[in-house]
């Protein structure tokens, strides 16, 4: 009776050298504890950037690729299986770049086990769920496919800003009439404010007046803020830390560039506004 065992992740990954040869590694241990011991084939596919397909026949071909610019590695299909006409026992596995691989499958890594042997296909399945688990990472596109995710970030994001802004209009409302009642003390202890009916009508329109409603005009932004800056943050962060790598060749060093740049720029990013709360915070010291 036949076993299969498949598996799809819904998210990015930077596949190393080093880890390509575990997986290899993984698959070639595997496949030998079958009866395939005697005899299996391996095999590879390459798809590049400028749409053709390559089949290398070793690991060392693959490592060897350029893959960089119209010759970057696009998806990558690797799969050791037993020399039958109709393999009994079969594994395979696939990453793909689908920020520019549009044909590609649906989610980015994928792995599938076929085996005579129930108990072979589920260790085999879990210790490839251990390898992709050391190459996956965070991919925003994949994140902004659920739209449920983003209706509720978006709903709680415009909540927090609602709650913060009736906060702020509330503390400016109440400092704006604690300040009006200070200076009729001050006008009292000053003997100019003597007649106690003018003193209760003047309490009496304090207590009664409301704000003058200005802060009404950010509500918009609220709304407008999370709905277009989360896919702006999304973009930028993708493009400082691309979620699909395959890091050998010539892209490792225009991966680490974009990282690179990336950390410069947080990093300005915050040193100006750790610039802005110590001077903020000299200034309110010295009364400036």
């Amino acid at each position: 009776m036949k076993t299969e065992a498949n598996k799809a992740y819904d998210s990015g990954f930077a596949l190393t050298e080093g880890e390509l040869r575990r997986i290899h590694d993984t698959l070639v241990q595997q496949i030998t504890r079958t009866p395939a011991a005697g005899g299996f084939q391996t095999t590879f596919e390459l798809k590049y950037r400028n749409g053709s397909i390559a089949t290398p026949t070793t690991l060392d071909d693959v490592l060897s690729q350029e893959n960089f610019g119209s010759t970057a590695i696009l998806r990558l299909k690797m799969a050791v299986a037993d020399q039958q006409t109709k393999p009994a026992n079969r594994i395979a596995i696939e990453f793909t770049n689908l920020d520019e691989d549009k044909g590609g499958k649906a989610e980015p890594i994928r792995f599938g086990v076929l085996g005579d042997d129930r108990d072979w296909v589920f260790v085999t399945g879990s210790q490839l769920e251990e390898r992709v688990g050391k190459v996956r990472m965070f991919s925003p596109a994949q994140f902004a496919k659920n739209r449920t995710w983003i209706f509720m970030v978006l709903v709680l994001l415009v909540l927090f800003g609602v709650l913060s802004l009736v906060q702020l209009r509330t503390r400016k409302h109440n400092a704006a009439k604690t300040s009006q009642l200070d200076a009729l003390e001050h006008q009292r202890e000053e003997g100019t404010l003597k007649d106690p009916i003018q003193a209760v009508i003047a309490v009496a329109r304090i207590s009664n007046a409301g704000d003058d409603g200005s802060d009404i005009m950010f509500l918009p932004l609220l709304i407008i803020i999370p709905t277009f800056g989360l896919p702006a943050f999304a973009s930028i962060y993708s493009y400082f830390q691309p979620p699909f790598n395959f890091l050998w060749g010539d892209a490792v060093t225009s991966y680490n560039k974009r990282r690179n740049q990336g950390r410069f720029l947080l990093g300005g990013v915050l040193l100006v506004i750790v610039l802005g709360l110590i001077v903020n915070f000299i200034s309110k010291k010295i009364g400036i």
